[in-house]
């Protein structure tokens, strides 16, 4: 970025200014290296110029100041974090003696190098705390909506399904307002309009796990049996979607209780640990791939 910073480098140039052993670019190859800083909103491209963006304004300011340039390779190493999003960076949310454990040892060094973990100092300095913040809030950040998408993909496969099943559109309650307790209202059958309420789960994961919340178990407890129904989609294999119908009703002793001065809020749900009466239905879907892609 110093090297841009200094110089005005065409676009159609690059390829001569980035093999001048006299500027000092990345190690990386050429398209690589300029696919990153475009991500990361280092450079940009202005009428066939390369340029700092406001990401690499904002490192070329930080190296001027005190301890400058370890502070400017962490904000690059948060800035490729958000961007590029790599596997390993999902166990950084561990916290730092943990996460260094799963990390190859040339991921580790980087950490080391820049001071941001140290085995043998356990002395944290407030600029490393903030650090460790910041990627622990972006990660969970990603987190949070990975599982929003997954449970509005559950929703759609819901909605469509109970469009085929009562013949009619279902009340998509959660797309207007998501704290009521229950995602749908239908109907139990095309013979029957007793009204039922749906709650849906989802999971992507080969070990699926569902949390029912303290409010939706309060409104499933004051429902009478086949009233307010779990439907629990497992899409981890797109061409083999598995929907599971639990009566909340027969969930009933696996659901903790507020007990002296402790209160419970939500709980987590093993499906395939959950008895066989509880199960009003299952139903297989071959290749489901194509909804779950949108």
């Amino acid at each position: 970025m110093r090297v841009i910073d200094e110089h005005q480098i065409p676009l159609n140039e690059i390829d001569k200014a980035y093999s001048n052993p006299k500027l000092k670019f990345s190690y990386l190859p050429l398209d690589q290296s300029l696919n990153l800083a475009l991500a990361c909103k280092w450079l940009r491209i202005d009428k066939g110029l390369i340029c700092l963006d406001h990401g690499g304004e904002e490192i070329m300011a930080i190296l001027e100041s005190e301890n400058g340039q370890i502070n400017a390779a962490r904000r690059q190493l948060l800035d490729y974090l958000s961007s590029e999003k790599p596997d390993w960076s999902l166990t950084l949310r561990n916290g730092r003696k943990e996460s260094m454990r799963y990390l190859s040892l040339n991921i580790s060094d980087i950490f080391m190098q820049l001071n941001l973990y140290s085995a043998n100092d356990p002395i944290v300095d407030e600029e490393t705390v903030q650090w460790w913040d910041k990627i622990a809030q972006s990660i969970y950040n990603e987190i949070d909506q990975n599982r929003a998408e997954i449970g509005r993909k559950g929703e759609r496969l819901t909605y469509d399904f109970e469009v085929k099943r009562i013949g009619q559109n279902p009340n998509w309650i959660s797309l207007e307002n998501n704290k009521v307790g229950f995602d749908f209202i239908s109907i139990k059958s095309q013979e029957d309009n007793t009204i039922l309420c749906i709650e849906v789960k989802t999971s992507k994961s080969s070990r699926p796990r569902f949390f029912l919340s303290k409010n939706e178990w309060r409104i499933a407890e004051s429902k009478s049996s086949g009233e307010y129904l779990i439907y629990f989609w497992n899409i981890s294999n797109p061409n083999q979607v598995v929907l599971t119908i639990f009566d909340s009703y027969k969930l009933k002793k696996h659901v903790p209780t507020d007990s002296g001065a402790g209160e419970w809020y939500s709980s987590v749900y093993d499906p395939n640990r959950l008895p066989n009466d509880a199960i009003m239905e299952v139903h297989e879907f071959n290749d489901l791939s194509e909804q779950l892609a949108n």
